[in-house]
């Protein structure tokens, strides 16, 4: 291991306060990362027709217990440990997850017919806004490939336990097709009490904040960890 990359961040991490899938609340998750070694965690909650349609109907109150999750996770953390906003968005045009990172509650509201849009409407509203879009595990079984000019990157490891990602297959993908302008990512998919995590990427200083995480993502100067990947 490269001695100066020593920072640990997983990109893809959802909690029970926003995700129903979830098990393990914000401030216990936040708990097993600092045990794990972590220095920060993107909190990817769903952000879905399928879970706002849960939520009763008021689109103003599903964004504001998303971001409310995000919250928990952060008062949890205090100044031990770094939390940083992101989601699990799905669209209308097919089964596939996009991982956003840079939104603000603000911005969501304002984005209210989200749920009806295809991924090239919903890729230029982030981008006129500085956020980076991200195709999740891209190599699973029903989903569709994005074209990299309707994306900023690709998800190329996700340890989830139970799903098999492909991962030799999208990075392979991710370079092939996105070239090098592609933002590539890794993450747990943490979701449960039993899942630890195992993967993310390594930086020379700590992502302290969203805008530092853009920053990163952008400059490409970090490595992907985890999984049989080793170090990328």
């Amino acid at each position: 291991m490269n001695a100066e990359y020593i920072y640990k961040t997983d990109l893809h991490c959802h909690t029970s306060e926003a995700s129903g899938c979830a098990s393990e609340n914000g401030a216990d998750t936040v708990e097993k990362y600092i045990r794990c070694g972590y220095s920060s965690v993107a909190i990817t909650n769903h952000f879905s027709p399928g879970h706002f349609e849960g939520f009763g109907g008021s689109y103003e109150k599903f964004v504001e217990r998303y971001y409310n999750a995000i919250d928990v996770a952060r008062r949890a953390a205090g100044d031990r440990f770094n939390v940083l906003t992101g989601m699990e968005l799905k669209t209308q045009d097919s089964f596939n997850d996009y991982l956003v990172f840079g939104t603000t509650k603000e911005m969501m509201l304002e984005f209210s017919n989200v749920f009806s849009l295809y991924i090239d409407k919903v890729h230029e509203f982030f981008s006129s806004r500085g956020c980076i879009v991200i195709q999740a595990h891209p190599m699973r079984y029903g989903i569709t490939l994005i074209e990299p000019e309707f994306v900023d990157g690709y998800e190329i490891l996700n340890t989830h336990p139970e799903w098999e990602s492909h991962n030799e297959i999208a990075a392979m993908w991710a370079k092939q097709v996105g070239g090098e302008n592609a933002i590539i990512t890794a993450g747990t998919d943490h979701h449960d009490t039993n899942n630890i995590p195992t993967s993310g990427i390594l930086t020379k200083e700590p992502i302290r904040s969203d805008e530092e995480l853009l920053k990163v993502l952008r400059s490409g100067d970090y490595k992907i960890f985890g999984g049989s990947a080793g170090e990328l």
